[in-house]
């Protein structure tokens, strides 16, 4: 067996790289590549490989000294799966590492033991598609690494799978080529494209066990807590504090304690207040939740617990009726037992999860137990843990076909796992979670400690928070819309956002009940959509619908900040919603801002489903593109002349891209550019914070 390690290294936001990594790493472990196969972050790979410390000693090679200083003292290769985040930036878990392959100071082969392959993970409706692996890539090859086939990347807009499946198969087979020269036994396992089960399926058999355990803690909001915080460690990575950094950066950088990422500190907030702001003739409910923030942390940025632009994330659970839905289901089929004795426990019982394999012990599923000796049950599990309403993924369905005893069903699940046309059309669009699968498929028996094995983790959502910390201090608030849709034919299947509808359900208990209704949260920083320091910096507000929500707080703020004194700042918000009656969301607060002087607001409300003077296409009504146009002298006035800051929040699919477009026709026409010129103009924009977007798909 080869000698040469194999390290499979991620940056992971929201646990898609991650997912991704471990799969190749349970495929490359049992195709025994070689002796040594690490999965890890790649701010611990930093770590492990000590490039803190040889970037504080490292020098230049010079004219007498032709010796090329590296990282690595022999060969290593290496997969890395890298989404993008913010404004292009990397994930947290893998800031340290990107902060040190930028430093100038780094030899030019420093890498130059490292063969690589990266596959980049991103949303093509905004503009830094994949920026942080191409960022990485580049970088890489700069520094002497050899990078092993063309750089894959997987856009989520036509969904990950397009291009996640043929990248794991075809990195299985490089590595396989690679290795085989070095062990000729790997030539003797079966060829890695010869079957479904070897190329597609890198789980193999189970590495869990369930085992029943003494009674559970009686402190359930403890248990949650630590176990919140547990995941957010996970989710974040582990991050050195600011003087550290200033040490590796000193010759080239000085790193402002800010950009050095942390993690959040989760707590229970309660509801104060919930409203709709909208009426029931709106065709999307959007609701307004006031959230205690006693006992929030405060910013590291300033003396206060959140910054505008900020976010709240919020851990929340499934749905209580899926929940018992899919318990009955399991039970029908003889999935409730321990194991490996095979006998029945119910969905309240005490259990443990133990792994029964050492060397799968570092993908131990810590969203199923934070500790492997932890006492849960498998209804908090189901609830609280796993995610059961997210469209199963192609693992899961290797997992679930496995257990099919009819071979017709057995054979249609795994058609689903290797044509993308058809699991784009089954499984995405029809958004079939578990629970469907299992009822399309009665033959289909699965082993409970496996489909925990497999389960995603029910990550956090994140929504934008739209007050100001001066204006209210022990308070956050958000808005969101209630999702709610019909999935395409045949099925017609009414889907609600997980989120969403539990938050709802929240807000009617709160309206109900005269207890605490907790909800636990944490404060995501969003240093890249900040209001600018200076009060006479004029800002440009895009957002329709909800994308108005960090705005109502950014004006919050400038309000609070004036106090009452002149400014020659001018806010200008074009807020865009279907009727002026039914969903101008805050619309009392934004009329008050428009008339108090030291606000200074220009607010323009384009409704696109009520005839108005703006001369809309499709009703009679207008769009912000139409009052963009009509007011493109006094954007490029202030952008230009007053170096303002233009803000886009919104739909990223949509919205953002005509307003983006809709922005360099206006630089055209204004200037007198060419499209070019206009172009180079947005570029120098974004690259300077005066056009920053939170968007979403």
């Amino acid at each position: 067996m080869s000698t040469t390690p194999l390290i499979i290294c991620y940056g992971s936001e929201t646990g898609n790289s991650k997912a991704i990594a471990t799969r190749i790493y349970k495929a490359c472990s049992e195709l025994q590549f070689c002796k040594d196969t690490q999965l890890q972050t790649l701010n611990e790979f930093a770590t492990i490989y000590k490039l803190r410390d040889r970037a504080k000693t490292i020098k230049q090679p010079t004219a007498t000294d032709n010796t090329s200083p590296h990282i690595l003292d022999s060969k290593v290769n290496m997969i890395i799966i890298c989404s993008t985040t913010g404004n292009g930036d990397v994930p947290q878990n893998a800031d340290s590492f990107y902060r040190f392959i930028k430093l100038k100071s780094t030899p030019a082969q420093f890498f130059e033991n490292l063969s690589y392959s990266i596959l980049g993970l991103g949303d093509s409706n905004y503009d830094l598609f994949c920026n942080a692996a191409r960022n990485i890539d580049k970088r890489l090859l700069e520094l002497g690494a050899e990078r092993i086939g063309s750089r894959a990347e997987a856009d989520e807009v036509v969904g990950l799978e397009v291009s996640v499946e043929p990248y794991i198969a075809q990195v299985l087979q490089s590595l396989r080529k690679i290795y085989s020269t070095e062990h000729v036994e790997t030539e003797s396992k079966a060829s890695i494209t010869d079957s479904v089960d070897t190329a597609r399926s890198p789980h193999g058999a189970e590495y869990l066990t369930i085992v029943r355990a003494d009674k559970m803690s009686d402190n359930a909001q403890s248990d949650d807590l630590n176990y919140y915080s547990l995941r957010l460690e996970e989710l974040f990575g582990s991050h050195c504090d600011s003087s550290e950094d200033n040490l590796i950066y000193e010759s080239d950088e000085h790193v402002p304690t800010s950009t050095v990422a942390q993690t959040p500190t989760i707590f229970f907030s309660s509801i104060r207040g919930a409203r709709y702001l909208t009426t029931t003739e709106s065709s999307k409910q959007v609701l307004h939740l006031e959230l205690d923030m006693a006992n929030a942390p405060m910013s590291q940025e300033a003396s206060f617990k959140y910054e505008p632009g900020d976010a709240l994330g919020i851990f929340c659970e499934n749905d209580q009726e899926h929940v018992d839905l899919l318990i009955e289901k399991l039970k029908e089929r003889g999935s409730f037992k321990l194991s490996p004795n095979d006998q029945p426990i119910s969905d309240t019982d005490p259990i443990s999860v133990k792994c029964t394999d050492d060397s799968k012990r570092c993908i131990f599923p810590k969203h199923i137990s934070s500790l492997e000796n932890e006492i849960v049950n498998v209804r908090t599990i189901l609830t609280k843990r796993v995610d059961i309403m997210s469209p199963v993924t192609v693992p899961m369905l290797q997992v679930l076909a496995k257990y099919c005893s009819n071979f017709s069903e057995k054979n249609a699940i795994l058609k689903l796992t290797f044509d993308t046309a058809l699991y784009n059309t089954q499984i995405v669009k029809q958004r079939a979670n578990l629970f469907d699968i299992l009822s399309w498929y009665p033959s289909c028996k699965p082993s409970l400690s496996h489909l925990l094995q497999e389960l995603p983790p029910l990550l956090p959502r994140y929504y934008s928070i739209s007050s100001s910390p001066i204006k209210h201090p022990d308070e956050a608030h958000i808005a969101f819309s209630i999702i709610k849709f019909e999935t395409p034919p045949p099925y017609h299947t009414i889907r609600h956002g997980s989120c969403t509808s539990w938050l709802q359900n929240k807000a009617k208990k709160f309206w109900s009940s005269e207890e605490q209704v907790k909800i636990p949260v944490f404060v995501k920083p969003s240093p890249n959509f900040r209001l600018p320091e200076n009060l006479n910096t004029p800002i440009i507000m895009i957002g329709p619908g909800t994308g108005v929500v960090p705005f109502r707080g950014f004006l919050q703020h400038r309000e609070c900040m004036l106090d009452k004194k002149q400014s020659d700042g001018i806010n200008w918000l074009f807020f865009g919603c279907r009727s002026m009656k039914s969903d101008f969301l805050y619309r009392e607060d934004l009329r008050d801002f428009e008339t108090n002087s030291f606000v200074n607001l220009n607010l323009l409300v384009a409704s696109s489903r009520e005839a108005d003077s703006g001369g809309g296409i499709w009703y009679g009504g207008s769009y912000i593109q139409d009052y963009l146009r009509e007011y493109a002298a006094n954007i490029v006035e202030m952008m230009t002349m007053k170096k303002g800051v233009l803000y886009v929040c919104g739909d990223a699919q949509g919205m953002a891209p005509q307003v983006n477009r809709v922005l360099h026709q206006i630089i055209e026409e204004e200037c007198n550019y060419t499209p070019e010129q206009a172009k180079h103009v947005v570029s120098e924009w974004q690259e300077t914070g005066r056009y920053l977007k939170e968007v979403w798909s």
